[in-house]
């Protein structure tokens, strides 16, 4: 019966080439839309959700005397909480913000060869245990207990080297001084690194370099701002807690605020505080207005879609009241005919709703492709726009249910209708 049922959408379809094509049509753009929209959304809304540590990270904030807080914190602040254990924290790590910086690397064949802005982060020896980044080459403790380590992305590693070499023990130099180098360096950099490990890529939807593609992380860095000797008085990044099992950045604030803890940093005493992991960058960026915004003019894009594609429905079977009449006079019942129509209409929009969906997936990869590697100039930084879009099952299957509520709503009430006459 079902089969009939098709069969018989596809034939009424074929009937009325034009009138159904630019309904469908409009119906397929509105579904593309929909997905774009979609898919800049989720991407904002699960900022984070990469790391296996999410719920137990907590931020480290400094406020001023007057209660406003600051961008980020000095670097000497996260080891003199180390200096200090509490119960609620297992382990505290600082991320340097991340910065554009130029390199001559050594090639498999000996080669020095120039690659320059290469994001690079800086981080310390506990980032590992709070953010467990998925080593693919090399060692981590290799790398911490080596002066100028660097960690490769594997974007960069297959980028530079290939698929085939390893770049484990090959060295970067760099080619520039720093803001934070000592004043030995010279202005040319020649300061070397040694690539210690390769690890996953990090993806752009994280509060600790949002929109910024890392291409490396550097530990023990000798031009860093970890090992700058007037580090106290500038705020050179993120600092995190690793929060125990059970134990929420609440319990932490609470326990700081109950010490009483203090940070002298412009020669003022600033309230060391704690926050949930993401809550600053939730509260200070744009994105996730910018996520709410596209979220609904993605369903007003699908709403105004639907609505054109209902009024087709209504005109298409009122036209066919003389076929409904013929099936009542042959025996057929009105919830039949009611199944025919709603059945109709889900195939149709779940369909050609998927022809929508694919043509979003396919623009997204052509976004990525011409646009991926692109900068835009947001003022204070550079970020890549569009890189590797993916849908995951579950938006696959959130997209399917849509379309098959959309599509019994669009002919339920038309059919109501055409059954009535």
């Amino acid at each position: 019966m079902l089969q009939h049922y098709i069969k018989t959408a596809f034939r009424h379809l074929l009937k009325y080439k034009t009138q159904n094509l630019i309904s469908i049509l409009g119906l397929s753009v509105g579904i593309l839309c929909f997905s774009i929209c979609l898919y800049c959304s989720r991407f904002i809304y699960s900022v984070d959700q990469c790391f296996t540590n999410k719920e137990r990270i907590a931020n480290v904030n400094l406020y001023t005397p007057d209660g406003d807080i600051y961008s980020g914190i000095p670097a000497n602040l996260i080891e003199s909480l180390r200096q200090t254990p509490v119960d609620e924290a297992e382990d505290y790590t600082f991320v340097g913000y991340p910065r554009p910086r130029s390199y001559n690397v050594e090639t498999p064949e000996g080669k020095e060869l120039p690659y320059e802005d290469l994001y690079t982060m800086e981080v310390d020896s506990s980032y590992n245990k709070v953010f467990t980044p998925q080593i693919v080459q090399g060692s981590w403790e290799t790398a911490s207990h080596t002066p100028n380590s660097v960690i490769l992305t594997r974007s960069l590693a297959r980028k530079i080297f290939g698929n085939d070499e390893s770049p484990i023990g090959k060295r970067m130099i760099s080619t520039q001084r720093l803001s934070t180098s000592p004043s030995t360096t010279p202005r040319t950099g020649g300061i070397s690194y040694t690539i210690q490990a390769v690890i996953e890529d990090i993806p752009l939807n994280t509060s600790l370099s949002f929109l910024h593609q890392i291409d490396m992380l550097t530990l023990n860095d000798s031009e860093g701002v970890l090992q700058f000797e007037s580090n106290n008085n500038m705020t050179g990044g993120l600092g995190f807690a690793l929060l125990r099992p059970s134990k929420t950045p609440t319990q932490l604030e609470a326990r700081f605020r109950a010490m009483n803890l203090k940070h002298t940093m412009f020669k003022k005493e600033n309230d060391v505080t704690a926050s949930p992991f993401g809550k600053n960058f939730l509260e200070k960026s744009i994105a996730p207005y910018f996520a709410g915004i596209t979220s609904v003019i993605g369903l007003l894009i699908l709403l105004t879609g639907l609505l054109n594609f209902f009024q087709f429905l209504t005109g298409s079977y009122l036209n066919r009241s003389h076929e409904f009449g013929i099936r009542k006079a042959l025996g057929a019942k009105p919830f039949s005919i009611l199944r025919l129509i709603i059945v109709e209409s889900v195939t149709i929009t779940t369909f050609f709703g998927y022809i929508g969906m694919v043509a979003g997936i396919g623009v997204t990869e052509w976004m990525n492709s011409a646009f991926g590697t692109q900068t835009a100039d947001a003022g204070m930084f550079q970020a890549r726009m569009f890189s590797d879009p993916t849908v995951d099952i579950g938006i696959a299957i959130q997209a399917t249910l849509t379309l098959i509520v959309a599509g019994t709503l669009a002919g339920f009430f038309p059919a109501k209708k055409a059954v009535s006459i």
